[in-house]
């Protein structure tokens, strides 16, 4: 960390360079430099002596007119291709590091000027080369500068530099980093780079240049940029053999720490929720690479941050790379990073990230972490770091991939401090959905059929947090299918947290949810899941439920998808619960066409024993005390098609004898 005044010197001595350089071009020098200077603007001598740092620079408004002056002269020398390239050295030197000077030169034109000196002399690799270092300089890390940049023509006159001097390592460099600082975070850019052929430009770059550092580094940092969020440019690199020249460049610089970094942190970037490219990464060593410059550079911040993350895009929901990474010891390198780095954010994230990637839906895999200490270090990371919306939502997906059917696994989260942990991550990020989602799910995860962690989370207010969830995310459908599995989780045996869920509003929440997401499968069944097990046995829950809405929005689902049997099964489970005992529930089914739409289920997934027993309970519910809805039963062909489940289904005790029961009612 730099002290205040190591910043005061850094930035005079910034701006002494910056004004020794503008005065070696005759158009540079300002108006308030006098009329006295030498007669020859590039004599060396020409400079001023350096001023302490109370009288440091000339102000903005001075420094603003020697931007217009170097822009002015670039306009009016534009035949001059030397002059051209120094001047764009002079805006990377002015500009670097710097936001205000970086504004000033883009208020005074140079940004056009730079492109102008690009477009007059393509064949020149003094203007190329200069002039895409300016660019960089002069967008690095500013989104106003990369915006003006992209409308200016940046992009396509770099990659016109890139094709015209393919063998220049040090246009091919530049321009890939003026590439990288373009279209990092900015989508018209990285459309414009895509419309223009920047990706097969880098990847020939790599190609041209296997050993340069530089041109391997800033190929890297741009296809990060680009392809980071943006589909069209992920399916565009692969096409183009971007994933083989960076596993490439991965293997042929192993002790390069910037390089092992940008890499690892592209191949997250592609394979971040991409299926193909996750396995053509996979089939081209990626996962061994990562791994391997994990080893190699234990202390770089950068490089176990990249790895990390790309370990997590490679292996998510991937079962051949998630075994790459267990043969290849991933689990015990992510581990060892987070021990390194417990104060970096960055390599926190990046191994919350890859642990959850690693473990999902993989048994071995949630053993092997869990014996390692992740479990423990997901906690340690969300402490460290309670503002970090990355790590908190990175931690809870983590944290549900771990304890999603691992006994184990919610035991020592729950005696770890998990549960609490997650919910102080909903109570600070309320408006993130991401922390929200994951939140829930590792709630639904760690309480699930555990006795333990289900009373640990009703005390700790986790019923009440999920609901305020599913409110004030009513619209994303990660949000409130994740309350869903928590809610669930919570509630299922626990006669404490059905009463906390009734009274803090969980069954209006759901039917909410039920009607903003009709025809989302996993809403609609995980919505109906909750409602079976909220209401079942609870005649309070079975009231809210009823005055909500509820069984007509379950009658909707169960008409809504037809074909679906989870639904199907779920909304049937809904319906028993919520009618069972209660004569008012009863009455609505029956008028809103719960009976028929249950029959039709019936009759629909004759095969699935999953639909049948929930079905002829659901049917049994309503009917029972019921005349009218027996008859309704009748009349829907239900005694027809109860005598078909009976020869379908001759070994199920559980169908059978539902069905015998519902038989020998509507007869």
């Amino acid at each position: 960390m730099q002290l205040p005044f190591q910043v005061v010197e850094q930035q005079y001595r910034t701006a002494v360079n910056a004004r020794r350089r503008m005065r070696r071009c005759p158009w540079c020098r300002s108006p308030t430099e006098g009329v006295g200077a030498p007669a020859n603007p590039h004599d060396p001598t020409n400079v001023a002596p350096p001023q302490p740092p109370s009288a440091l620079a000339a102000p903005p408004d001075t420094v603003g007119a020697e931007f217009h002056a170097l822009v002015a002269g670039m306009r009016a020398h534009l035949g001059d291709a030397a002059a051209q390239g120094q001047a764009c050295e002079d805006l990377r030197i002015m500009t670097s590091g710097n936001a205000e000077m970086q504004s000033l030169a883009g208020a005074a034109g140079a940004m056009e000027a730079v492109v102008a000196a690009m477009h007059a002399y393509p064949q020149s690799e003094e203007v190329q080369q200069p002039a895409c270092a300016a660019v960089i300089a002069m967008t690095a890390g500013n989104a106003e500068m990369t915006t003006l940049a992209g409308a200016a023509g940046a992009v396509e006159a770099v990659v016109a530099a890139m094709r015209d001097h393919t063998q220049s390592e040090g246009v091919q460099g530049e321009a890939c980093g003026a590439l990288g600082s373009m279209t990092l975070n900015n989508a018209a850019n990285q459309t414009r780079a895509e419309n223009g052929g920047a990706v097969e430009a880098v990847v020939a770059a790599m190609q041209a240049h296997p050993q340069s550092e530089e041109v391997q580094g800033g190929a890297c940092a741009a296809f990060y940029s680009m392809t980071f969020g943006h589909a069209d440019n992920q399916a565009r690199a692969v096409r183009s053999g971007a994933m083989e020249a960076v596993v490439a460049a991965v293997l042929a610089q192993p002790q390069s720490e910037g390089l092992q970094a940008g890499a690892c942190e592209v191949l997250f970037a592609m394979t971040r929720n991409n299926a193909a490219n996750q396995t053509r990464a996979g089939n081209g060593g990626a996962v061994q690479a990562v791994v391997a410059a994990m080893h190699a550079h234990p202390q770089s911040e950068g490089v176990q941050r990249g790895a990390c993350a790309a370990l997590g895009g490679m292996t998510h929901g991937n079962a051949a790379n998630q075994a790459r990474a267990a043969n290849g010891s991933a689990v015990e390198a992510v581990m060892a990073a987070m021990l390194a780095h417990p104060l970096s954010v960055g390599v926190q994230g990046g191994a919350c990230i890859s642990l959850g990637g690693m473990t999902r839906d993989n048994a071995a895999h949630q053993a092997r972490a869990g014996n390692g200490g992740a479990v423990e270090a997901m906690v340690a990371a969300m402490l460290a770091h309670p503002q970090s919306e990355v790590v908190q939502g990175a931690a809870c997906d983590a944290l549900g991939n771990m304890t999603r059917g691992s006994a184990e696994n919610q035991n020592r989260a729950g005696n770890d401090g998990a549960v609490d942990a997650v919910v102080a991550a909903m109570h600070a990020h309320p408006q993130s959905k991401g922390v929200q989602r994951g939140a829930c799910e590792a709630l639904g995860a760690m309480t699930a059929r555990n006795p333990e962690n289900q009373a640990r989370a009703g005390n700790g207010g986790a019923v009440e947090a999920a609901v305020v969830a599913m409110l004030g995310h009513p619209q994303s459908e990660g949000v409130q299918g994740g309350a869903f599995a928590a809610l669930s989780g919570m509630t299922q045996g626990n006669a404490a947290n059905h009463t906390r869920a009734g009274n803090g509003g969980a069954a209006e929440a759901v039917v909410a949810a039920m009607r903003a997401h009709p025809q989302s499968v996993r809403v609609q069944s995980m919505a109906c899941a909750a409602l079976g097990g909220m209401t079942r046995g609870n005649a309070a829950h079975q009231a809210r439920a009823g005055d909500s809405g509820a069984v007509e929005a379950v009658v909707a689902a169960v008409l809504a998808h037809p074909h679906n049997e989870g639904v199907q099964a779920a909304a049937c489970g809904a319906l028993g619960g919520i009618t069972a005992g209660n004569a008012a529930n009863q009455a609505r089914a029956g008028n809103g066409g719960a009976v028929e739409a249950v029959v039709a289920a019936i009759r629909a997934h004759p095969q699935s024993e999953m639909v049948q027993g929930f079905s002829c309970g659901a049917l049994g519910c309503m009917t029972g005390g019921n005349a009218a809805n027996q008859t309704r039963a009748v009349q829907a062909g239900a005694v027809q098609a109860l005598n078909t489940v009976l020869t379908i289904h001759p070994e199920s005790g559980r169908v059978h004898s539902r069905v015998t029961a519902l038989l020998q009612r509507l007869s």
